[in-house]
C-alpha cells in the first residue's frame, strides 16, 4: 500500500521567497555606494524600503529651497569660524542636516540598482510620518540657532566616525543574546503602532511575493497583483522575474531588526517568516 501523503506538508512551500531585513545608519554618507553593493551581492528579485510615496515626492519637491537655506547658513558658519565649507561638512552635526533634507541614500542606492537589474522597488514607510516631520524641517532642522549649536556640539567629529560607532553599537545590539529595551521604549505605543503597521505591509507583500515565485509578470499587472498602493510601487520593470533562488530584501533603520523585550519591533513581528539579518556595514549574514 502506497503511503499516504502528510497533510501537515503544505506544498506551496515550495514557492516561497527569502526574506532578507537590512539594517542601515540612515545619515551614513557613504551608505549609497556601500548598499549598492550589497544589493549587488544579494541579488534580490524584489526590494522594499522604510521610505515612504511622501518622504520622495516632499524631498524631490523642496529640496532645491532646503539646499539653498543650508548653504546659507553653511556659509554663515564658515565666515565665523573662519573655515572653508568643504572643510565645515565634515563635521557630524553639519553633515548630518545636509542628509536629512536631500533623498534618503536607501532609496538612491536602491533605485539604482532596480533600474539596471530590472527589480521592482516599494516604499513601504507610512507617507503620513514624513509629512509631519519634512514639514517641521526648514523651521527647526535648517533653523540658524539650529545648526550653530550643531556645529558647537560637534565640532571635533565627523560623521563618518559617528557612523562606524553607531554600526557597531548595532552589530552589537542585534547579534547579541542579550535582549534590549531600545530608547523608543520612551514611546512605547508609538513605537508599536508603527512597528505593527509596517510589518503587517511587508508580510503581505512578501506573502504576495511567495505567491508568484517562478512567474513572470508583466509590469502593468504587477500592482494589481499584489496588496499594496499604487504609489508604494517606487520602480516597475517592464517583465518581472521572480526567481526562487533569488530574495525580497527590506531595507530600514537597524534598530528594527533588533529582538526587543516587549515583543513589539519590527523582527519580532516578523519572526515567524525566518528571516535572515545583515548590516549594510558588513558583508556577512548574522553579523
Amino acid at each position: 500500500m502506497a503511503d499516504k501523503p502528510d497533510r501537515n506538508i503544505d506544498v506551496k512551500e515550495e514557492k516561497t521567497t527569502r526574506l532578507i531585513l537590512v539594517g542601515t545608519v540612515h545619515r551614513d554618507p557613504l551608505g549609497k555606494k556601500r548598499l549598492y553593493h550589497l544589493l549587488k551581492d544579494l541579488r534580490p528579485s524584489a526590494i522594499s524600503l522604510e521610505v515612504s510615496p511622501a518622504s520622495v515626492r516632499l524631498r524631490k519637491l523642496w529640496a532645491p529651497r532646503w539646499a539653498k537655506i543650508f548653504k546659507e547658513r553653511l556659509a554663515e558658519l564658515s565666515r565665523q569660524d573662519g573655515l572653508k565649507p568643504g572643510r565645515m561638512m565634515q563635521r557630524a552635526g553639519l553633515r548630518g542636516v545636509f542628509e536629512y533634507y536631500r533623498l534618503p541614500y536607501e532609496y538612491r542606492a536602491s533605485l539604482d540598482y532596480a533600474r539596471e537589474y530590472d527589480c521592482p522597488l516599494f516604499l513601504l514607510d507610512d507617507s503620513s510620518l514624513a509629512k509631519n516631520f519634512l514639514n517641521r524641517l526648514e523651521d527647526e532642522i535648517l533653523d540658524r540657532e539650529n545648526m550653530t549649536r550643531l556645529n558647537q556640539a560637534k565640532s571635533d567629529t565627523t560623521m563618518e566616525q559617528e557612523v562606524l560607532e553607531e554600526y557597531g553599537r548595532a552589530r552589537i545590539r542585534i547579534f547579541s543574546p542579550q535582549p534590549w529595551a531600545g530608547p523608543w521604549l520612551n514611546d512605547k505605543e508609538a513605537w508599536a503602532e508603527r512597528e505593527t503597521r509596517l510589518s503587517q505591509k511587508i508580510r503581505l507583500l512578501h506573502q504576495g511575493l511567495g505567491r508568484r515565485v517562478g512567474q513572470s509578470i508583466e509590469g502593468r499587472n504587477l500592482e494589481r497583483s499584489l496588496i499594496i498602493t499604487p504609489d508604494a510601487l517606487a520602480h516597475t520593470p517592464q517583465t518581472v522575474n521572480l526567481a526562487p533562488e533569488a530574495p525580497h530584501v527590506y531595507v530600514g533603520g537597524w534598530e528594527h531588526l533588533v529582538e526587543d523585550q516587549a515583543g513589539q519591533g519590527l523582527f519580532t513581528l516578523l519572526k515567524d517568516l525566518a528571516p535572515e539579518r545583515r548590516l549594510c556595514f558588513t558583508p556577512g549574514p548574522e553579523g
